[in-house]
């Protein structure tokens, strides 16, 4: 019904706009017309003809305030196009056009307010300015720039509140600025401001939608913000239950108002993103199938949006995210021909959505997030090449961004992580060189960020694993001396997850370079947790294996004493391959095959220890020793 409404209020504003009255009360008529005009073809019909209609309108306004300085209503009038057209612009993945916009509608609104303050519509107008600036800031992730812009809002609204405690939409408005303010301060981590917040708003709508059962919007904003809490909770350790249950709270509403006003697109956007949320609280926690029960009705709803309404990039953007969490699930389930399809199909709406909205980077940064996931399934199901690609792609996108938003911390420590990853695909390929560089790169971007950064779990893991990178590349082309200060730094970024292997490459190295008493130390220390793991037992018995052709070069010691290390380390080699061969390492021929090619194990080939070891694994007969 209220489809059919809208459709005849549209015919009757056409007719309206099509009149060219010179009387500029009757002009002023005809810009309202086409200002109505527009804000029911956003809601039922096409938003770029919704712009031009709102185009015309603000020609209409502007010349009004122009001509008639004395008369506020043209002025005000000019800054709700100026507000409206700043709306589209921003849906439309336009925030360079929507700041404009609200700048101008900010500068007609200060006036306006200096000059007549008791006029509270003014007021109203210019907090939404504020609000919508700030919306802009947060996606530019100008947090503090966004803080400022709230608070100014809410000023506002307190005032319109207190002053006004009759008028329910005061207290609405004012409660949905609390809620963006909980959002804003989720974002930036201030996770108990964000609680704070967040509860006051929650309290507010409730309060709201007892008083007026009937207003479906009060309902909206209360949904939204039991879904930012879920959100928040879910971030928060040991949370789940209360994230679950303000899920479902949210869930409950949106499900009711999507029934019963189904011509209103916002409110089904809205459950598909409870349903895509919900999803992916289930993927942390592990309960998978309710995850993908999730995310497939939210795949549903999104389609059905984006069939509907295709110049809507909001639609797009949504159903591209909520296939990537799909891609992850499958990933996470070993259904790789799921996940790559799902992974593709998403890379081809934020491609789409990149390539017409380029001024938006979060198209861009969600896209490069996509192309390092599918690389990332790519190089578990060996196929490492195309992994590479994939990788390389992400990086194109983060280079491009972080140059153009050096100031946007995220996107240094994107770029980062993904280079890092890529230098160890790199290793994998035998690329060694590349390799080199993108660990480079990897470290010299995140070790660029400000210390608070530095020192997150995320980013100390990604600087890690490029230092690890780095100190493997060298240590591949014989720079263990160059190589050594990264494994040092490695280890002390390490959490303890991977210091074992960091510890043992170390070791290596020292061999390499002659220092041959610190690697069979630190190889003594390494021996008893190694135990079972044919592949860490070999890999000590390579330590000391080079260690015994250090010590029979070391010109420190006597020969008597060269002689008699060099016998221990050899035993110690030996008695490490015969473990690993007891823990199954030498069955595979390949592995086999590396006790006559390793060059690490040359200085054990002439030694009668090891050549009795061959003998007595029966390997000799494959093996030409």
């Amino acid at each position: 019904m209220r489809r059919d409404l809208l459709g005849t209020a549209r015919e009757f504003y056409e007719r309206l706009v099509d009149q060219h009255p010179e009387e500029p009360q009757l002009q002023w008529e005809r810009g309202r017309a086409h200002f109505r005009l527009a804000g029911i073809t956003a809601e039922i019909g096409s938003q770029k003809r919704a712009a031009a209609l709102l185009v015309e309108a603000r020609r209409v306004f502007r010349s009004l305030a122009r001509d008639y300085p004395e008369r506020p209503a043209y002025r005000a009038s000019l800054a709700k196009a100026h507000i409206n057209l700043a709306l589209l612009h921003r849906g439309g993945g336009r925030p360079e056009k929507a700041r404009t916009e609200l700048l101008a509608a900010k500068a007609v609104g200060e006036e306006l307010v200096r000059q007549h303050g008791d006029e509270p519509g003014y007021q109203v107008d210019l907090a939404n300015v504020h609000a919508n600036l700030a919306a802009l800031e947060v996606a530019a992730k100008q947090f503090d720039a966004a803080e400022e812009s709230y608070r100014a809002a809410l000023a506002i609204r307190r005032r319109l509140a207190h002053e006004y405690p009759d008028v329910a939409e005061y207290g609405s408005e004012l409660a949905g600025n609390q809620s963006n303010l909980g959002l804003l301060y989720h974002l930036g981590a201030r996770h108990k401001e964000a609680e704070k917040a967040l509860l006051a708003a929650r309290s507010m709508q409730e309060e709201l939608v007892e008083r007026h059962p009937d207003m479906p919007h009060y309902q909206s904003d209360l949904a939204t913000t039991w879904h930012r809490l879920a959100v928040l909770y879910a971030d928060l350790p040991e949370q789940f239950t209360a994230a679950e249950a303000a899920h479902r709270a949210a869930l409950k509403i949106r499900e009711r108002l999507a029934a019963e006003h189904p011509y209103v697109t916002q409110y089904r956007r809205d459950l598909a993103r409870s349903h895509n949320n919900v999803g992916t609280l289930y993927c942390a926690h592990g309960k998978l199938a309710a995850a993908e029960t999730a995310f497939l009705a939210a795949r549903k709803i999104h389609e059905a949006l984006v069939a509907e309404q295709a110049d809507v990039p909001d639609h797009r953007n949504d159903l591209a995210a909520t296939l990537s969490n799909l891609a992850n699930l499958y990933s996470d389930t070993a259904r790789a021909e799921e996940a790559e399809a799902a992974y593709r199909e998403s890379i081809q709406i934020r491609q789409r959505l990149a390539a017409e909205y380029p001024e938006n980077p979060d198209y861009r940064s969600t896209l490069a997030i996509t192309y390092n996931n599918l690389a990332t399934l790519l190089t578990l199901t060996d196929r490492p090449d195309e992994a590479d690609v994939a990788f390389r792609a992400a990086i194109g996108i983060r280079e491009r961004l972080l140059a153009e938003y050096p100031h946007v911390d995220v996107y240094a420590v994107d770029l980062g992580t993904t280079c890092a990853n890529a230098a160890h695909l790199a290793l994998e390929l035998d690329r060694t060189h590349p390799a080199l560089d993108l660990s480079h790169q990897a470290i010299e971007t995140l070790q660029g960020r400000p210390p608070a950064t530095r020192n997150r779990p995320q980013v100390r893991g990604a600087l890690r694993n490029a230092h690890w990178a780095r100190a493997a590349a060298l240590a591949q082309l014989g720079r263990h001396d160059e190589a050594l200060p990264h494994w040092d730094r490695a280890l002390e970024l390490d959490e303890g997850g991977a210091t074992p292997g960091l510890r043992l490459f170390r070791a290596r190295s020292l061999a390499h370079m002659g220092d041959h008493a610190r690697a069979v130390a630190e190889a003594r220390k390494l021996q008893e947790a190694a135990a079972g793991d044919g592949n860490a037992l070999y890999r000590l018995a390579a330590v000391w294996a080079l260690a015994t052709g250090a010590v029979g070069e070391s010109a420190s010691l006597e020969r008597s004493e060269r002689e008699r290390r060099a016998a221990e380390y050899t035993a110690a080699a030996v008695e490490l391959l015969r473990a690993a061969a007891e823990a199954g390492y030498l069955t595979e021929e390949t592995h086999a095959r590396r006790l006559e090619q390793d060059p690490d194990l040359a200085p054990l080939r002439e030694r009668q220890p090891f050549q009795e070891l061959i003998e007595e694994l029966d390997l000799g007969s494959g093996l030409d020793l």
